[in-house]
C-alpha cells in the first residue's frame, strides 16, 4: 500500500472514531435527560428553579432616635411558596446617601440625623429583580428646655 492510501485510511479512522465518540456522548445525554422531562407542550415538565416572586423587608417603617441602631431583614418569596432570608446576600441594601441613616452590608441601620430616608433593598438575578423601600424617620431626642441636652439625660437619676 502506498503512503498516501495509509494516510487517508488513518484520517478516515480518526474521523470515524470522533463520530462514534460524539454519538456515545449524545446517547448518554439523552438517557440522562429524557425528552419527556422537557416536553414543549407541557410547561410544567421543565425542571426549573422557582422564580423570585416578592421581597419583604421588616420592619417596613421605623421611627428612630439619633444614634439608635436597627436590624432590617429581607425575606425572598418564590413561586413554589418557599421563603428564604437573604438579608446578608451581596448588594442587598442601598442608601441614597442623604446622611439621615448609615446602612451596613448586614442590613443594620444607624440613625445619624433628623429626617426621612428611603432605603431600597434588592435581591435577584437577571430578569428576577425586586425592589422594596423602608421608610425611616429619624427624630432628635426630646429636649423641652432647648439647651441641646435630651430630657432623658437631664432627668436621669444620679447614682
Amino acid at each position: 500500500m502506498s503512503a498516501l492510501v495509509k494516510r487517508k485510511n488513518g484520517n478516515l479512522m480518526r474521523s470515524v472514531q470522533r463520530i462514534v465518540c460524539h454519538l456515545a456522548i449524545l446517547y448518554i445525554t439523552m438517557m440522562a435527560f429524557p425528552a419527556t422531562a422537557n416536553d414543549p407542550e407541557d410547561p410544567d415538565s421543565y425542571n426549573l428553579l422557582p422564580d423570585l416572586v416578592s421581597l419583604t423587608v421588616t420592619p417596613s417603617e421605623a421611627v428612630m432616635l439619633v444614634g439608635e441602631k436597627l436590624q432590617l431583614s429581607l425575606i425572598a418569596t418564590y413561586s413554589d411558596g418557599s421563603m428564604r432570608d437573604v438579608t446578608t446576600s451581596d448588594d442587598t441594601f442601598y442608601d441614597p446617601g442623604n446622611d439621615v441613616v448609615e446602612i451596613e452590608e448586614t442590613g443594620r441601620i444607624i440613625a445619624l440625623s433628623s429626617g426621612t430616608e428611603l432605603i431600597s433593598a434588592r435581591y435577584g438575578w437577571k430578569l428576577n429583580l425586586a425592589l422594596v423601600w423602608v421608610d425611616v424617620t429619624v427624630v432628635d431626642p426630646l429636649d423641652t428646655d432647648g439647651d441641646g441636652v435630651p430630657n432623658d439625660v437631664e432627668l436621669a437619676p444620679w447614682p
